[in-house]
């Protein structure tokens, strides 16, 4: 396999999402005076080899199952017969031990106590497999329209948190509000991916949040997880009194071009493209919030 078959197996575009969620939690330890470069790196290492992994094993899992045989995005390698499965799924299992091994090495320079680092270690391997478990397995969530909250959950409410607490060693109650909000706009970007499949997904008996709702309400479901998670950014600012966090609002230029995008589209195929923008979105909403605290 060419090492370009190897990027696109693990879809370099979506991997501004894992900068994206990093970025918070990092920037709110910051503003509170506790920041290790080593610690953000490694943390960044061992998030981008998740999201990977759940890029490789998406394409494995969905590709075997046969979900991907008439999809209309981008094709995936498994499905095409590009690349074996036992190929991907070597590949696959490589980048859960490299995964494990940055993690290990993320907990083992910034935790205070063997307990914690036990209880970051478990965390850690449950990401892992539910990486793996979205759609590999018998009983693979993603089937079952877990997707976007398994999403909210790992790259939300663990990114943030565990990003803070890592720095910080102590959590901090507005820190979840911005947990919350970096999972549902984290969601948000499965949300598209689905929505774009949502007519192959039903064919094959994918039941995605998307397939279960249909084509109408699906699309207002975009807004309504944008909403709520913007509404945590505000109200942060205004239970802490970090104003500048709301650097955020000048991204809101995007944010209504995408959602009227997504509710005036009529077709899968335009809901697709919009994939780039929403990881662009939450690139910059998550940048401008943590640049914000550069003042505090």
């Amino acid at each position: 396999m060419s090492g370009l078959h190897l990027l696109e197996l693990i879809r370099p575009r979506t991997l501004l999402l894992s900068i994206a969620v990093m970025l918070p939690g990092n920037a709110m330890a910051a503003a509170y005076g506790a920041f290790s470069a080593l610690t953000f790196a490694l943390m960044l290492l061992t998030t981008i080899g998740l999201q990977s992994l759940s890029n490789i094993a998406n394409d494995y899992g969905d590709g075997i199952r046969g979900t991907d045989e008439h999809r209309s995005g981008p094709r995936r390698l498994v499905a095409s017969g590009i690349l074996g499965v036992s190929t991907a799924k070597h590949i696959m299992m490589v980048c859960a031990i490299l995964t494990l091994l940055s993690g290990a090495l993320l907990i083992a320079i910034s935790v205070q106590s063997w307990a914690q680092a036990l209880d970051f270690m478990v965390l850690g391997i449950i990401a892992i497999l539910a990486a793996i478990g979205y759609t590999v397995g018998r009983y693979a969530y993603g089937y079952y329209g877990l997707g976007e909250v398994a999403v909210f959950l790992f790259f939300g409410l663990l990114a943030v948190c565990g990003s803070y607490y890592l720095q910080t060693a102590h959590y901090s109650a507005p820190v979840w509000l911005i947990a919350i909000g970096c999972g549902l706009l984290a969601a948000t970007v499965l949300h598209i991916n689905n929505l774009r499949d949502i007519e192959t997904d039903h064919s094959s008996g994918k039941h995605t949040i998307a397939v279960c709702l249909g084509w109408q309400l699906a699309r207002w479901q975009q807004l309504f997880m944008m909403t709520i998670a913007l509404l945590c950014y505000a109200c942060y600012a205004i239970i802490t009194n970090y104003w500048f966090s709301l650097l955020w609002l000048l991204a809101l230029p995007l944010i209504i071009k995408h959602l009227r995008i997504i509710l005036r589209a009529k077709q899968p195929a335009i809901v697709g493209k919009e994939l780039k923008a929403i990881v662009q979105i939450n690139l910059w909403i998550n940048a401008l919030f943590a640049l914000g605290h550069l003042f505090v």
